[in-house]
């Protein structure tokens, strides 16, 4: 059972993406896999939902061809809620070979708003519009099929769920 964030704003933040003050308990969603590389985590709100991983992925870009990964080896979350279409998420990396300058996350669906802090341990929060689920408004009881999957550069390593979720206060 999921629960509703509660920070002191009262709403769940995408700013500056930390999950130190989410309901970690109630909002862990369990992955298929027995030794997980990501973490993934939901909450809410009456507007929207909130999907969170916390993954790790050490890269190493001196080893590429000009010391850059191609975007198309880089880490990636796929997540689905219900019968919305697929977000793709692509994340690591670094700009121009800068590794204080994290290359920007690019994600397949604009309507998702993202916040990423992409450092050696990866948190991502997806905040999802209610009306992108189908519905107007959130509330506690709704129940939601959540699937999805991380994968790490290079399709080195996956963490997939595969769960029914239930809104909780």
């Amino acid at each position: 059972q999921i629960g509703f964030d509660p920070l002191t704003t009262g709403r769940t933040r995408i700013d500056g993406p930390t999950l130190m003050n989410w309901p970690r308990e109630i909002s862990f969603v369990p992955s298929n896999h027995p030794t997980p590389l990501a973490d993934l985590y939901v909450s809410w709100d009456k507007d929207n939902l909130y999907v969170a991983i916390h993954s790790q992925d050490f890269i190493d870009e001196n080893l590429y061809e000009n010391k850059r990964m191609p975007d198309s080896e880089r880490s990636k979350f796929r997540v689905k809620v219900d019968a919305m279409k697929e977000i793709e998420f692509r994340f690591g990396g670094f700009a121009d070979g800068d590794r204080r300058k994290p290359r920007q996350a690019t994600i397949n669906n604009p309507l998702i708003k993202f916040g990423i802090r992409d450092e050696l341990r990866t948190t991502a929060i997806l905040k999802i519009p209610a009306r992108e689920l189908g519905i107007k408004m959130l509330t506690a009881g709704s129940t939601f099929k959540i699937s999805g999957d991380v994968t790490t550069h290079s399709g080195g390593e996956q963490t997939t769920w595969d769960s029914s979720i239930t809104l909780v206060k």
